[in-house]
């Protein structure tokens, strides 16, 4: 019983750290595309 949690567990955390690799990886996307419309809008300037 005690090892099904454990193995539950480490599921919880290789799931939970895809999710937050997946999520660094799009907000980095989203940081560099909004820096770009910044870099664009002010030589529009």
């Amino acid at each position: 019983m005690s090892k099904d949690i454990a193995t539950l567990e480490q599921y919880r955390k290789d799931q939970t750290y895809c999710g937050v690799w997946s999520s660094t990886r799009a907000l980095k996307r989203a940081t560099e595309h909004l820096t770009k419309i910044e870099e664009a809008s002010r030589r529009g300037e």
